[in-house]
């Protein structure tokens, strides 16, 4: 199974509308906030250096250095917590899928509710079904109505798909989907050519290790150029300082004699 941008970017809904939004909302919030302040630093730092301040060179130097001992420290907090966190998001999928997928919500355009079309998006992006498996379902809120005359144990879009309109889902074997989720609930198995077997929360760890080198490439140019930033900001004020104590009436607009 090959996942691209797209597929990430097709499951933003979920994030959108799961109990976890607050906190999803909170990160956006946190990531614009440390955008404004990059602009900020980078502006002081090209007016320390036209200028060539001493003032705004040491304050961008502490800036940047503060910046980078707060990325290391929230690096090792995030891999204490990376425990807690899985075990988070392991529970909270999972109560999506028994109690809160396709509840009834009156909609006069009768168009499923959003925690629903989200998950039918993540299931057909990522080819996936459940938040571990297809088993999820069985116990599940929508299984006990959906089974009343249909005798349905997944949704179409953990079947393998025709297309890939969660909101039209065409499954290319309607009843072996059907006999292969009841199957699996009883005996799991990892293959079917009718069924998507594999869980959205496994289907999107493979998602991250695929692209986990970009990441990291990110990340480490990041930390380079704060790294360089700060050498060539404390460069440039030794610089300045030996020229003020060589003309103590030089204030940086002039040349050198």
């Amino acid at each position: 199974m090959h996942l691209d941008t797209a597929s990430a970017l097709g499951s933003l809904p979920l994030l959108q509308t799961t109990p976890t939004a607050p906190l999803v909302q909170r990160l956006a919030h946190l990531l614009i906030g440390l955008g404004s302040i990059t602009v900020l630093l980078s502006f002081l730092g090209c007016c320390g250096a036209w200028a060539e301040s001493t003032c705004f060179l040491c304050l961008y130097a502490f800036l940047l250095s503060l910046g980078f001992i707060a990325q290391i420290v929230i690096a090792i907090l995030a891999a204490s917590f990376r425990s807690k966190l899985h075990a988070t998001v392991t529970s909270t999928m999972l109560s999506q899928v028994k109690t809160d997928y396709n509840k009834t919500t009156p909609d006069p355009t009768g168009k499923p509710d959003p925690l629903t079309l989200a998950w039918d998006t993540m299931q057909v992006r990522f080819n996936c079904c459940g938040a571990a498996g297809p088993a999820d379902y069985v116990s599940s809120s929508w299984f006990n109505q959906s089974r009343l005359g249909r005798g349905l144990y997944v949704p179409a879009t953990c079947c393998v798909l025709l297309n890939d309109d969660p909101t039209a889902p065409r499954p290319a074997y309607v009843t072996q989907c059907q006999v292969a989720a009841a199957n699996f609930a009883r005996t799991p198995r990892r293959r079917s050519r009718a069924l998507n077997t594999k869980g959205c929360q496994e289907a999107m760890v493979d998602w991250l290790k695929q692209h986990m080198l970009k990441m990291i490439a990110v990340l480490v140019c990041l930390v380079l150029v704060q790294i360089f930033g700060t050498i060539f900001a404390c460069v440039l004020l030794a610089r300045i300082r030996r020229r003020q104590n060589k003309y103590p009436w030089y204030v940086g607009d002039e040349d050198d004699e």
